[in-house]
């Protein structure tokens, strides 16, 4: 039996840790527990995941963090990506007590892709709020751009936290790769955005700036045609449940083609 002793990070980082531990246990007949779903129980269908969801179990975890015992217990193993090895140790072990975001399973996420899009559903979206935002014309592509600030402007020392210059460049050079009229949406975690200069990067003004939660622009990202932004988890989230092509920007000068864009399979990098 193995339980997740301790979620990874915010609410992107743990659902992919979710998804490649429990691909993987269902793949290879493991019995497989994380408690810790059961706070998200108001915000998904959660479908195919009864079994995680025992309140005891969720308090009872949710404590030893609490108290920090869960970080020093002897008998978590910290996973690190390393199949051969997390298998040794749960055929070795009657219980095993695993954190740590390092285990990948990609084959099995890719295979599993329509079970965890059923799982993790929204539970409460009005589809009618959002058809100012996905309404498409003809000619029109929208475009989901994450314009990630706040906790970047230390992470990695700083390395993803661009300027706007940087993402309008991307965008300008997007509409020259697709050659068509671009519908905006743009996700951001800066309250003082500078929003007049992303007005200039459509042609007729279709740049929306979302206010909604976390949950709510999960959602609306997995209904764009393409996905732009740094690194992140919270983009790789909605490319893999919506099927979304989706680029990173890893350097503030990269040059790409449209072949760069990639439907996220589980990876997170």
């Amino acid at each position: 039996m193995l339980f997740l002793s301790r979620p990874y990070g915010q609410r992107s980082n743990q659902l992919f840790q979710h998804i490649h531990l429990d691909s993987y246990c269902r793949k290879n007949g493991l019995s497989y527990k994380n408690y810790f779903l059961y706070s998200m129980k108001n915000d998904y269908l959660l479908q195919g995941a009864e079994t995680h969801l025992s309140k005891f179990g969720y308090v009872f975890f949710k404590l030893l963090n609490d108290l920090r015992i869960g970080k020093y217990l002897s008998y978590k193993f910290h996973l690190g990506g390393n199949n051969a090895e997390f298998r040794k140790k749960i055929d070795h072990n009657w219980i095993l007590y695993a954190s740590d975001f390092g285990f990948r399973s990609i084959e099995t996420t890719k295979k599993d892709r329509a079970l965890y899009q059923k799982m993790f559903t929204p539970k409460h979206i009005d589809a009618e709020k959002f058809t100012p935002f996905l309404n498409r014309k003809e000619d029109q592509i929208i475009l989901g751009l994450h314009v990630r600030r706040g906790d970047y402007k230390t992470w990695y020392d700083g390395k993803y936290f661009y300027d706007d210059e940087v993402y309008g460049s991307v965008v300008v050079k997007f509409g020259s790769l697709v050659q068509k009229k671009l519908k905006i949406i743009v996700f951001t975690n800066d309250d003082e955005l500078d929003t007049k200069r992303y007005l200039s990067l459509s042609e007729e003004k279709q740049v929306f700036f979302s206010k909604f939660n976390a949950v709510e622009d999960h959602y609306m990202m997995s209904k764009c045609d393409f996905l732009i932004g740094p690194p992140s988890t919270f983009t790789a989230w909605a490319s893999y449940m919506g099927e979304v092509p989706l680029m990173y920007i890893e350097s503030p000068d990269r040059n790409f083609t449209i072949e760069d864009f990639k439907i996220c399979d589980g990876e997170t990098n």
